[in-house]
């Protein structure tokens, strides 16, 4: 926390010792700098993305993950660090997570679990799910690269074994809501 309100502040040397640790080999340091990352996201969200990315790149490749077994915990925080990525920023990070999922196996689970988390966030003051509302704003025309963008998250959340049964909860969790409310169904 003090190191995120430093670099907010403007200490230049804080960015540099959080990238350090967060491709180095001490893991609670590591853990620590990931936590700083999801903070300082917004402020500077190419840079966090890449390092983030980076980082998942070092890691130990986690054995394939049946449906019956728990997903690590380090898949989850770095996922749950993608997550406020992208629901502070969305585009770019969106597009470059999009772009990672079919071509690195390594940033797969986490890109696809961070979206998954993303996708059961809701927004004030009517609770309307996060990820559909983009969806909404992009079929409407603003944001086309968005529309494609979240179109391969969902085939490839729908297509993991591991994400599919939580995809599946979200998709009908949406669609028992747009049963009672019009401007959601559309």
């Amino acid at each position: 926390l003090f190191r995120s309100l430093a670099d907010l502040l403007g200490v230049k040397t804080v960015r540099p010792l959080l990238r350090d640790w967060c491709i180095g080999e001490v893991e609670s340091r590591r853990w620590t700098a990931i936590r700083a990352y999801s903070l300082l996201g917004p402020t500077a969200p190419e840079e966090t993305l890449d390092v983030l990315l980076d980082s998942i790149r070092q890691q130990p490749q986690p054995e394939p993950v049946d449906e019956d077994e728990e997903i690590p915990e380090s898949v989850h925080q770095f996922a749950d660090a993608l997550e406020l990525l992208l629901l502070a920023v969305r585009e770019p990070v969106l597009g470059k997570l999009a772009e990672c999922l079919g071509r690195e196996r390594t940033v797969r689970q986490h890109a696809l679990l961070a979206f998954l988390k993303a996708c059961r966030q809701t927004e004030e003051p009517d609770d309307r799910p996060l990820v559909l509302h983009w969806y909404a704003q992009a079929r409407a025309g603003a944001e086309p690269d968005t529309e494609h963008h979240l179109t391969v998250f969902w085939k490839a959340l729908l297509a993991d074994r591991t994400t599919n049964d939580g995809a599946l909860d979200v998709l009908s969790g949406w669609v028992r809501r747009a049963d009672g409310e019009p401007e959601t169904e559309s």
